[in-house]
């Protein structure tokens, strides 16, 4: 939907501003919202953790807004991104950055 084209757009926007000026602030917040895989130690976010950090970047929508545009990003099906994967969908495949994984 639209709606959605533009939220992804307002998302994309803020994360990269966030990470081109100090990624360890990004990192931090994902790790704020994020839960922890069990067993692994990896920390990953679903939809409703989605939806805590961008209204922590400034961008409101509603549950289901979030739900909805957290389902077009999960093309795995597997309900969860990493700090990577949660990233990576907001650059260009040229414009990636890489840290160390949170």
């Amino acid at each position: 939907s639209v709606r959605l084209d533009l939220l992804h757009k307002e998302v994309a926007e803020r994360v990269q501003a966030k990470v081109v000026t100090g990624n360890k602030d990004m990192i931090r917040m994902f790790n704020f919202f994020a839960r922890k895989k069990s067993g692994s130690g990896h920390v990953t976010i679903g939809h409703k953790e989605f939806l805590g950090i961008v209204q922590k970047l400034g961008v409101y929508m509603t549950e289901r807004e979030a739900c909805a545009l957290f389902g077009r990003y999960d093309t795995e099906c597997v309900g969860a991104k990493s700090y990577f994967q949660f990233i990576d969908l907001f650059f260009d495949e040229g414009e990636r950055i890489r840290v160390d994984e949170p």
